[in-house]
């Protein structure tokens, strides 16, 4: 379903190889699998809530830059979870949340300012 909303749509950046875009067929399989990736990363209920533009975006990124789709949120999770649990560094952790949160809301404001 998250597929098809994604293919029925163009964002900024978009799956593509020395031929350019891919063809909407090329697209939906790929998109399948990474889509796939990121519902195990997130889980279901996580995954049904997140619009189809940050998946796809995300997604698209993870090719882009060579990054594991489903491993980079499973670590990020995980590493926040160990890193807050451990006494020691727990503040630390906390400190890590709270600037991703700050850059999330300034990317969030910025991308307001633009529309």
């Amino acid at each position: 379903m998250k597929v098809q909303e994604a293919l029925k749509r163009q964002f900024r950046f978009e799956l593509a190889d020395e031929n350019g875009a891919f063809s909407a067929e090329k697209r939906a399989a790929d998109l399948r699998i990474l889509f796939s990736e990121i519902l195990i990363g997130i889980g279901a209920e996580r995954f049904m809530e997140t619009p189809v533009e940050a998946l796809d975006q995300f997604a698209v990124m993870t090719v882009v830059k060579n990054h594991d789709t489903r491993g980079l949120l499973v670590s990020l999770c995980n590493s926040f979870i160990l890193s807050y649990l451990t006494p020691e560094t727990s503040e630390r952790a906390f400190k890590c949340f709270e600037e991703l949160e700050s850059l999330r809301k300034e990317v969030s404001e910025s991308r307001r300012k633009l529309q």
